[in-house]
């Protein structure tokens, strides 16, 4: 009997598939186009909450857009990991504002993210988000809108409830490098498989949280870039790309704030090392800025840092004091264990960050000078009365971030993630 030829399914994950891959999943991936919808106010939406003192060239309604591959009118690049955002570059903004220490200056932004404008994943695996008649999974853990996770989309409870335009205006004031967040409006109708459906007709239709009090928001924010190292880092064709549009904002923040920094350019490898230096040093300051304010992250791997040295997701960060989970508050040698995690997860991005200028051909520096950079931002900046009243040893502080800093930059050796590990296991102490 002859063989009859076997016909090939081609299976169609589930939302639940989809959910399941790693939101830094960027690996093979690359940016590819999608058809948006501009949503209208007064129809659409509602302008809930602005910061009316950032100077811009565009309103922050020019970025209410949402995903909609039959009937959008506006093609927009979806790139990884930004899953439910989508980005605009070459937008200049700017606010004036007032530091903890009383003086005041200019601060500036190249590039906008609205966040919440529908599931990418699909896009991202060829797939077509209007092939799906959901996007809300059971959250087993209960901790997304009340046991509902609705893929794409942020609630009012999320975004009002990190008071995320305060939040971020206040990190920033205190010197931290991160996202502003201009605006934030309440969703009323989305399209779904080309058509225009209210919030409630998506309730009843299961295609959101069946939660009545559930409102879908979306939220626009600054950066000066937000391409992070991951994408940099295994972009692959993008990485000169990217790191060529790094190099061009480094160039734009020099002239706006009038920097002590030298003009550079991609192809110039005297010039590079610059990019790299001041970047670690930047980190530094970040890292010494958590410390004076008393705050952890707790996400800080290289898919939340900006090739602006910019440290993204302003909703995790917080006092350490307040965090309920023991195991993050326990201390080593003074110093609470969700730092050490930070500190740790901050150097390997900045590892990734070399071994992605590498391989874009980039003339890096010496990793002690890197190294040497990185504690000159971090001592500049780091406050020992400030970390003392934080409950923090502020000697130990500063000797656990230059051993971890020399072990993972200088020395390139490994020190395990502590999510499933111990301190103990990294075989370094203060």
């Amino acid at each position: 009997m002859e063989k009859q030829p076997q016909i090939e399914v081609e299976v169609r994950p589930t939302l639940v598939d989809l959910d399941n891959f790693s939101g830094r999943e960027i690996e093979g991936i690359e940016s590819k186009p999608e058809k948006f919808v501009r949503l209208e106010e007064g129809t659409d939406y509602e302008a809930v909450e602005e910061n009316d003192r950032i100077t811009s060239s565009h309103d922050f309604r020019d970025f209410i857009v949402f995903i909609s591959p039959s009937t959008g009118t506006e093609t927009k690049m979806v790139e990884a990991p930004h899953w439910r955002s989508i980005n605009d570059s070459g937008v200049r903004s700017s606010i004036e504002v007032e530091d903890h220490q009383g003086r005041v200056y200019t601060e500036y932004f190249y590039a906008v993210s609205t966040k919440g404008i529908g599931y990418l994943k699909p896009t991202a695996k060829d797939l077509n988000i209007e092939d799906y008649d959901s996007w809300a999974v059971k959250d087993k853990e209960g901790v997304n809108d009340r046991g509902y996770k609705v893929l794409g989309l942020i609630s009012k409870e999320e975004a009002e409830g990190g008071a995320l335009l305060e939040n971020s205006e206040y990190l920033m004031c205190a010197g931290l490098r991160t996202e502003l967040y201009w605006g934030m409006a309440e969703l009323k109708r989305l399209p779904f498989k080309g058509q225009m459906l209210t919030v409630d007709e998506l309730r009843d239709r299961k295609v959101i949280s069946p939660k009545k009090d559930y409102k879908p928001y979306e939220v626009v924010r600054l950066f000066k870039m937000n391409n992070r190292i991951a994408e940099a880092a295994q972009s692959g064709e993008r990485r000169e790309e990217l790191f060529k549009q790094a190099f061009d904002v480094f160039n734009q923040e020099t002239r706006d704030k009038n920097l002590d920094l030298p003009e550079i350019s991609i192809g110039n490898p005297e010039e590079e090392p610059v990019f790299f230096q001041e970047f670690f040093k930047r980190m530094g300051q970040n890292m010494a800025t958590f410390f004076n304010l008393g705050y952890d992250h707790g996400y800080m791997h290289s898919a939340n840092v900006t090739l602006a040295a910019e440290i993204a997701d302003v909703g995790t960060m917080g006092p350490w004091q307040d965090d309920v989970d023991k195991e993050k508050t326990k201390k080593y040698s003074g110093v609470p264990r969700s730092y050490l995690k930070d500190m740790r997860d901050m150097c390997y991005g900045l590892r990734l960050l070399i071994r992605a200028g590498k391989d874009a051909g980039l003339n890096t520096g010496k990793r002690e000078a890197l190294a040497d950079s990185f504690l000159d931002g971090f001592n500049g900046l780091f406050d020992s009365t400030k970390v003392s009243s934080n409950k923090i040893d502020a000697t130990n502080a500063k000797e656990w971030m230059e051993k971890i800093l020399d072990t993972v930059i200088v020395k390139k050796e490994n020190l395990l993630p502590l999510l499933h590990n111990e301190v103990e296991d990294w075989h370094i102490s203060v």
